[in-house]
């Protein structure tokens, strides 16, 4: 038998996640944790607990996008 593993964080419930007040804004480049906005080709990770709201016009071609906590479009 093969021990289940996860590909990212694992957590016993969706409870277990606190969800931080207020809201981060995609094109706001100080929300982002290397002070850039994702870039055309990048791979994006948004992390458990997070509320996010893509507001950009138009959507680069992202590589791969991770979504562990909200995002609005």
């Amino acid at each position: 038998m093969t021990a289940f593993r996860c590909a990212g964080g694992c957590l016993a419930n969706v409870q277990d996640v606190q969800m931080e007040n207020g809201t981060r804004y995609w094109s706001d480049p100080k929300q982002w944790p290397n002070g850039t906005l994702p870039k055309e080709g990048d791979n994006v990770y948004i992390n458990p607990g997070t509320n996010w709201v893509f507001d950009l016009p138009v959507s680069p071609l992202y590589r791969y996008i991770e979504i562990n906590g909200h995002v609005t479009f």
